[in-house]
């Protein structure tokens, strides 16, 4: 995605899907964030990249994929069970 992302040119992914704030060279917009604008008519919307993420939890951008599986997704969320019970 983020490989198509700079092929053609595009600003950000717009997804609902975190994930999106871990992978280098992405910059996510969030769905919600960006349909909220769009009612509210508003003229711009927040763009998340992942050394926005990273400073803002106070950790180096190479920390946030074990953020990301320590606090799950959808890569781990079936083997979540096996810690933390179903």
């Amino acid at each position: 995605m983020v490989d198509l992302m700079e092929k053609e040119g595009a600003e950000a992914v717009i997804s609902n899907d975190a994930d999106f704030c871990v992978i280098r060279g992405s910059r996510l917009v969030i769905l919600e964030e960006l349909m909220e604008a769009v009612q509210q008519e508003a003229a711009s919307v927040p763009v998340y990249p992942p050394k926005f993420v990273a400073t803002s939890l106070g950790l180096d951008v190479s920390q946030l994929p074990l953020l990301s599986c320590l606090c799950g997704n959808d890569f781990t969320a079936h083997v979540r069970g096996l810690f933390f019970g179903s």
